[in-house]
């Protein structure tokens, strides 16, 4: 069974936006997948909106659990499904290496 680990490696601030001072705009995510030994990473960034009415969090009072919350609802259920699929079809690659064929001598030409 795979194990995924979502982390937060960066995150964009503007200095002001909307009267609010040093607001995320966006992060960048990774996934940490790990399967029967093989791990894959994914990484990539998130845009965000400052939605008014949602309760703005001040930049150091963020957790990485409430930005990662934030990236998977941008993303929405299917695109962090997508993300994780990637994730997956990867580690089945690393887990179960295609066989390729190989050109082989004929048997006739000795």
């Amino acid at each position: 069974m795979t194990t995924f680990t979502w982390s937060i490696k960066s995150m964009s601030v503007m200095p002001v936006l909307e009267g609010q001072t040093d607001v995320v705009v966006s992060a960048q995510w990774n996934i940490l997948g790990i399967d029967q030994g093989a791990s894959y990473n994914l990484s990539g960034w998130q845009e965000f909106t400052l939605e008014q009415g949602e309760g703005f969090v001040p930049y150091n009072e963020l957790t990485e659990a409430q930005v990662i919350e934030w990236v998977k609802n941008a993303m929405s259920e299917n695109g962090v499904a997508s993300m994780e699929a990637a994730v997956q079809g990867s580690l089945d690659a690393l887990n179960n290496p295609p066989v390729e064929p190989v050109i082989a001598p004929l048997p006739w030409s000795n």
